[in-house]
């Protein structure tokens, strides 16, 4: 896993949202933030893990998805990211934080969950940290 310690190495970000809106600001907000390429970004959970295929060799470092998705719920969908992209931290995104949904996050082997109503810059913060832990 690289970290934004190696030289010209980036932090591969997909995003998962069905809301275009919040898609196009993480897609800015990841553009102007040199410690992340944004590989991908998908409205749904077949989406994603057409990408997470689609970004081959280069692979997904951190997926950041949306509980709430057209095709699939977020939380569930944890399990077929991780067997597309085993190596990549999973970070849900999502409006809805209270301990059910946390809780169902965990069992389900989310790495994070970070709440939509934060701001995107510390969100960004929150993946790089959450990136830098293991290695």
């Amino acid at each position: 896993m690289p970290t934004t310690d190696d030289i010209g190495s980036k932090l591969r970000v997909l995003v998962v949202d069905d809301d275009e809106g919040i898609r196009t600001l993480l897609e800015v907000t990841t553009s102007l933030d040199a410690r992340f390429d944004l590989v991908g970004a998908a409205g749904s959970g077949e989406d994603a893990l057409a990408a997470i295929v689609a970004a081959g060799d280069a692979g997904v470092d951190v997926v950041l998805l949306d509980v709430t998705l057209p095709d699939r719920d977020g939380i569930e969908l944890v399990q077929d990211v991780r067997a597309a992209a085993p190596r990549a931290k999973i970070a849900l995104f999502t409006g809805w934080t209270d301990d059910d949904t946390l809780e169902r996050a965990r069992l389900a082997g989310a790495d994070a969950v970070f709440s939509k109503d934060g701001d995107p810059k510390g969100l960004l913060d929150g993946l790089a940290e959450l990136l830098h832990r293991d290695s």
